[in-house]
């Protein structure tokens, strides 16, 4: 490992990331950020004397005594917390711990009377005074980003702390950790590049055999998480079964990049107050496991689509979106800034999400391994997983190279159904379409336009949505039924002394019906079969799963 010399001079050619770990030269040189970072640590050991009229000087000692770590300040006072360097980030350190540790470190000490040194007796004041000492000499700035080198306030997004190390997630760069970095969260286990994660890859093709893109998909996902990097700005969205190993990525996905950086919300009560958010600052990964949505509902000749609300969107927007977003602190002043969060939506089923931009952003993932009420699932599976935790962070962090380096997102063809039946919830027509008609190319001469009219009119009456036949008039309807991707080559033929016709599509019969519920249940049956068959993995009594 190499000594962190940080300076303000290396700025990359990306917007995102330093090619370095530390830059090298430059004019502008390094400052303390806080009064008693000058100060020099002090031998352990040897007799304390103090002189409790000098409050600032007795801080100064305890500090220099107590809270110099690597021949560094490792103690800041920022955003009214105090914060302390515990070998590998700066963690929380709460007020009454550190005003204990002041009467202790005053009442062990000895102060001069008459050319000799007698105890002190410690009074609420004398704590109280150096405390305010504590807080003025070790202040930086609440603005101050993380991570980023104190000194310079350089930003080092790219670095990701492990319990031994830091680690540069995008050359695999490494370093001693330092309290010279600012940074608050970490992952509670070791680097070990040489690690791998059986159990994990194993898992991976169990919830999704013969599906690489959606393996490769899950971990690109997961690796992002442990970064500050935001320029994708995609919305993860994983839809599936119950017990469909959904909640145990999540649980992967917070182990890896450590609790503090890891928050969970409902859309139920997160735009609730201007405080429900408070909780999203400084966390890389915000995730809204089971979510439930309004349903729509007609109302006489009205209808309320439901799904999101109009500020779950634009909060949903404006975090994804990488927007300044002011956000309520109880008792603070409001925090404005970048959120650096990404966001993970998870469900049971197609969530009926109408906004189109934020259905562009979507990067869905579709669960169909259910092991609900199944034998062979694993107890000790989040176990297992947890004891491979270094090998799957190398896996994810490999991941996310690999995403830089192709600079989007592939979408998973198997997530092709789960677009279309979200479509179906946000989008009626495309619902008509889907319920209605089947796309067959054999189909000659087609039907007429007053036939999509009329099958039109009857759903519309079976779903008591007659404020559509008011939106999508009869001149209408086709066009919009083209606007929809899946069916943008629909178009009118007309033969020599004919009426119009659209060949290539017909209406839906009951044995369309019946073949898609028998492939529905040979799909069903299949999931219970494909276990260890398919995946080369030994059966052994532990290698079962639980989702």
């Amino acid at each position: 490992m190499t000594k962190a010399t940080p300076n303000q001079n290396s700025k990359a050619q990306e917007p995102f990331f330093s090619d370095q770990l530390q830059p090298e030269g430059g004019a502008a040189q390094p400052r303390p950020r806080a009064l008693f970072a000058t100060a020099k640590s002090a031998e352990a050991g040897g007799a304390i004397i103090l002189d409790r009229a000098e409050p600032y000087e007795i801080a100064k000692e305890f500090i220099r005594r107590k809270y110099f770590k690597q021949g560094y300040l490792g103690l800041y006072y920022k955003g009214e917390t105090f914060w302390q360097f515990n070998g590998s980030h700066y963690e929380e350190l709460e007020f009454d711990v550190i005003s204990a540790e002041v009467y202790g470190f005053i009442n062990a000490a000895k102060q001069y009377y008459r050319n000799n040194t007698i105890p002190i007796i410690v009074k609420p004041d004398d704590v109280a005074n150096v405390m305010k000492c504590i807080k003025a000499g070790t202040t930086i700035p609440a603005s101050l980003p993380q991570p980023c080198w104190i000194e310079t306030e350089e930003p080092a997004p790219e670095l990701f702390a492990f319990k031994n190390c830091l680690l540069n997630v995008r050359t695999g760069e490494r370093i001693d950790p330092t309290p010279r970095l600012w940074i608050t969260d970490a992952g509670d286990y070791n680097y070990e590049p040489s690690a791998e994660c059986p159990r994990w890859e194993q898992f991976l093709k169990e919830i999704h055999p013969n599906d690489l893109d959606a393996q490769n998909c899950l971990e690109e996902q997961l690796g992002l998480g442990m970064t500050y990097d935001m320029q994708f700005e995609k919305v993860a969205l994983w839809i599936g079964k119950a017990r469909a190993g959904k909640s145990t990525i999540l649980h992967i996905q917070e182990k890896l990049i450590g609790s503090r950086a890891f928050a969970v919300f409902s859309f139920n009560d997160w735009m609730r107050s201007e405080y429900s958010r408070e909780n999203l600052i400084g966390k890389k990964v915000i995730a809204f496991p089971d979510t439930r949505l309004k349903p729509g509902r007609a109302y006489g000749s009205s209808y309320d689509p439901g799904g999101l609300d109009h500020g779950s969107i634009e909060m949903l927007l404006k975090i994804s979106g990488r927007d300044t977003t002011p956000v309520g602190r109880k008792y603070k002043k409001a925090w404005i800034g970048h959120p650096a969060c990404k966001v993970i939506v998870i469900s049971n089923d197609p969530l009926n999400i109408t906004d189109p931009i934020l259905l562009s952003r979507l990067v869905m993932v579709d669960f169909q391994q259910s092991w609900l009420n199944r034998p062979d699932r694993d107890d000790y599976l989040r176990d297992k997983l947890d004891a491979e935790l270094p090998g799957i962070a190398n896996r994810c962090l490999a991941a996310y190279r690999r995403l830089l380096d192709r600079k989007a997102f592939k979408q998973p063809a198997s997530a092709a159904r789960l677009a279309q039946k979200i479509a179906a919830k946000t989008n009626p027509i495309a619902a008509f379409m889907q319920e209605c008609w089947v796309i067959d190319h054999k189909a000659k001469p087609g039907p007429l336009a007053a036939d999509f009219e009329y099958s039109f009119e009857m759903w519309c009456d079976e779903h008591r949505r007659a404020d559509l036949l008011a939106s999508y008039p009869r001149n209408e309807l086709l066009k919009s039924i083209r606007e929809i991707d899946a069916y943008s080559w629909l178009h009118a033929v007309r033969p020599h002394g004919n009426v119009r016709r659209y060949p290539g599509i017909r209406l839906r019969t009951k044995e369309d019906c019946k073949k898609e519920e028998e492939a529905e249940l040979k799909a069903q049956e299949h999931e219970l079969k494909t276990p260890q068959a398919e995946l080369n993995a030994p059966k052994s009594p532990g290698a079962y799963r639980r989702f």
